[in-house]
Formats: structure tokens, sequence, C-alpha cells
């Protein structure tokens, strides 16, 4: 949805054929990246995912009218739609996913702490499942052991991508608070046991409610995801993150 919305404004500034085409091309990726949702998601999220379909629709054939009137160089009618029928179809859109997001969020925790209930159990369990029988040892040994490796690799594979999700701010691709205040503490420590600095770098954006109320929420979250992009691309630091709003931060170890 992001990345749609960006070729949309890219078009108000340069409207191209290629542009058009990229337009089309997310549209149809995103109709079948919900169709996925839908297959592997639950009620909720098929029902989330009706609502965002609709809507996306309605905002597709918006943005290519407003391209229609930007290829005849009507500022006006270009503006006009613009201000009342893609900017209000895109703040709905953009809540939902981000109420989707943060509810998924509260659930990764809590499918990571049942996945590591699972993994003691299998560990505890196997030793005595071992001793049930000393005649079937040989085989269940080597069975247990082909599933166990099974177990312990999908469920290590979920972990990741669970604690990724929990850790990740959705818009900048940086990470969030809570992963700010995981890593911050880590080296806080190391650099007190190793007698090293430590700096940290606050950012904060000046302007960035006007921007919103001025240009759109939708200009709003593209100077925020462009600066998500700049902190991850000039490679100061490994730790950069985007605390909330837009308050950033960068953890700088080991420099003068």
């Amino acid at each position: 949805i992001a990345t749609e919305a960006t070729i949309d404004w890219h078009y108000h500034v340069e409207p191209s054929p290629q542009l058009r085409l990229q337009e089309r091309s997310i549209n149809a990726s995103l109709i079948e990246v919900f169709g996925q949702v839908s297959y592997d998601g639950e009620a909720t999220d098929r029902s989330t995912v009706q609502q965002l379909r609709a809507i996306q629709q309605r905002y597709f054939l918006a943005v290519n009218t407003m391209f229609t009137a930007i290829d005849r160089g009507d500022l006006t009618q270009t503006k006009l739609i613009d201000t009342t029928e893609v900017d209000p179809l895109y703040a709905p859109m953009t809540q939902q996913v981000n109420a989707a997001d943060e509810e998924h969020a509260v659930q990764a925790v809590q499918s990571l702490d049942e996945l590591n209930r699972i993994r003691s159990a299998i560990i505890i369990g196997t030793p005595l499942a071992f001793g049930l029988s000393l005649i079937l040892l040989g085989v269940f040994w080597a069975t247990s052991r082909f599933y166990q490796r099974r177990l312990e690799q999908a469920a290590q594979d979920e972990i990741v991508r669970l604690t990724q999700a929990v850790l990740t701010d959705h818009l900048s691709g940086l990470g969030n608070h809570r992963a700010y205040q995981q890593d911050m503490q880590r080296e806080v420590e190391r650099a007190c046991e190793q007698g090293k600095t430590l700096n940290l770098a606050l950012l904060d954006l000046d302007e960035l409610k006007t921007i919103n109320e001025a240009s759109g929420h939708l200009e709003g979250d593209r100077i925020l995801s462009a600066l998500g992009a700049t902190l991850r691309e000039i490679r100061l630091s490994p730790y950069h993150y985007r605390l909330e709003g837009d308050e950033f931060a960068l953890i700088l170890p080991d420099t003068p």
C-alpha cells in the first residue's frame, strides 16, 4: 500500500507511462497478497482483507482518475480528486493495517512464549520417552531424533520470524521501541564491562504535523519511510530505530 502511494506521489512530480505500469503492477501484487492472507489467515484476517480490498479498489480507480487529470494538466481537478477521494481512502487503509499490525505483534509475543514452552517440553519429554521401552530403543531413538530435529528447526524458524515481527516498525523498516530498549540495555552493559564508549543519537523530525495537515498523512508517511531508508543506507550504525511518531534513534557503540 505504501509503495503504491509512493508511485502516486511521484506521478504528481513527473508523470510517465512507466509509473502507470508500475502502479498497475503493484495493484495486481496487492490483490495477490490479499488472496494469500485470506487463504492463510484466520477469520479476523479475512474480514480485514475484505474491507481493505474494497477500499483499495476504490483507491485504485480514484488514483487512475487523478492520473488522467494530471495528464490533461488540469491542476484544479487533480487537487480536488487528491484531497476528496485519494487521501480519504488512503488513511483508512493505513489505519486498518496499523491496527492489524499491533494485534499481530501481541499474538507474536504470545506465540513466542508458547513455542518456548513446547520446546522445553520436547527437551524434557524426549529422554523420558526413551526410557519407556528398551526393546524399541534403537528404532525409537532414530525416529525421535529425526522428528525432534524437524520440530526444533520449525520452532526456531518460527521464533526468528515472530521475533522479527515483534521488533520491527512496519512503516520505516527500522527497529521499534521494544528493539531499542533491548539493544540499548545490552550495549550499555557491554560498554561498562569493556570500558568502551557508547553514544546515542536521538532524531526528531521538525514540522511533521504541519506537513500532515498541509499535504496529508500520505506525504508524512513517505517522509518517515524515506528517513528510515536513508538511515539504513548510510550505515552509520547497525542499530537504528523509529521510537514513535517522528522520533528516531541511533545507537553508536565504540564511537569516539
